[in-house]
C-alpha cells in the first residue's frame, strides 16, 4: 500500500500559491484603478481652474491674472494674441493658448 501522507502538503502549497498570485493581481488592479481615478480628478481640477480663468480674462482688459482654485495657483499673462498660463501647487505645468478674435482660446 502506498502512503499519501506527503501528498497533502504539495497540493496545499499549490493552492496557497494560486491564492497569493490571485490576491496580488487583485491588489494591483485596485491600485491601478485608484491611480487612474486620481489622475482624472487632477485633470478635472485643471480644466475647472482654467475655465474660471478664461472667463476672468474675457471680462477684463488686464494683462496679468492670478487665480487660485482648490490647490492650484494659476498665473496668466496676455501678450497680443497669446495667453501664457503657468500653474503651480497640486500640479505644475506651462501652457500657451492663441486668443481668437471671438474671445475663445486654442491651445498651441
Amino acid at each position: 500500500m502506498k502512503s499519501s501522507k506527503g501528498f497533502i502538503l504539495p497540493s496545499t502549497l499549490v493552492l496557497l500559491l494560486f491564492f497569493v498570485s490571485w490576491f496580488t493581481n487583485v491588489c494591483l488592479s485596485v491600485q491601478k484603478h485608484l491611480l487612474m481615478d486620481h489622475y482624472l480628478n487632477v485633470v478635472r481640477l485643471r480644466i475647472q481652474a482654467e475655465t474660471q480663468l478664461f472667463s476672468k480674462i474675457r471680462d477684463s482688459d488686464e494683462i496679468e491674472f492670478y487665480h487660485y482654485y482648490e490647490g492650484i495657483r494659476l498665473n496668466a499673462v496676455v501678450y497680443d494674441t497669446i495667453l501664457i498660463i503657468k500653474a503651480s501647487g497640486i500640479m505644475e505645468y506651462y501652457r500657451e493658448y492663441d486668443i481668437i478674435t471671438d474671445g475663445s482660446f486654442v491651445i498651441r
